[in-house]
C-alpha cells in the first residue's frame, strides 16, 4: 500500500504546479501580444496580464513553499512579495532558508530567470511561425 502524502507533500507539488501553470500562462499571453500586435490596446492589456502573470506565478510559489515549511506570511509580506518580489523574495529566501540556504538558491531570484527567458523566447519563435503560416503578409 502507498501511504497518503503528507500536506506538506502536497504543498510542495503544488508549489511547482503553480509556477508551470504560470509559465504556459506567460506563453499563451505573449503569443497573443505578437499575434495582436496592431492592436494596441489590445497588446498593453496582454502586457500588463504578462506582467501581473510573472509576479503572481512567483507569489503562488512563494505561498505554497512557506506552507510546506511550516512558515507564515502576513498579508504584507504577501503585498510586498507581489508588487517588489525582486527585492521581497531574497528576504523571504533568508527567512525561509537562512542566508546560507537562500545563497545556494541564489535568493530565489532563479524564479524569475524562467519566466523572463520563457518571454523573450516565444517572442521571436512566434514572429517567425506567423511570418511562415504568412500571418504577416506584405501584400
Amino acid at each position: 500500500m502507498n501511504p497518503e502524502p503528507t500536506e506538506k507533500q502536497h504543498c510542495e507539488k503544488r508549489r511547482w504546479h503553480a509556477y508551470i501553470g504560470a509559465l504556459a500562462v506567460v506563453a499563451l499571453l505573449t503569443m497573443g501580444m505578437v499575434a495582436f500586435y496592431h492592436d494596441m490596446g489590445l497588446t498593453l492589456v496582454l502586457y500588463v496580464a504578462v506582467c501581473l502573470t510573472m509576479t503572481s506565478g512567483v507569489l503562488a510559489w512563494c505561498i505554497y513553499d512557506s506552507m510546506a515549511r511550516g512558515l507564515r506570511l502576513s498579508h504584507g509580506d504577501l503585498m510586498w512579495i507581489w508588487l517588489l518580489g525582486p527585492i521581497f523574495v531574497p528576504a523571504y529566501f533568508c527567512r525561509s532558508r537562512g542566508m546560507k540556504g537562500a545563497a545556494k538558491s541564489l535568493f530565489g531570484l532563479s524564479l524569475y530567470i524562467p519566466l523572463y527567458a520563457l518571454y523573450f523566447a516565444t517572442w521571436p519563435l512566434t514572429v517567425v511561425t506567423l511570418i511562415w503560416l504568412g500571418y504577416f503578409s506584405t501584400e
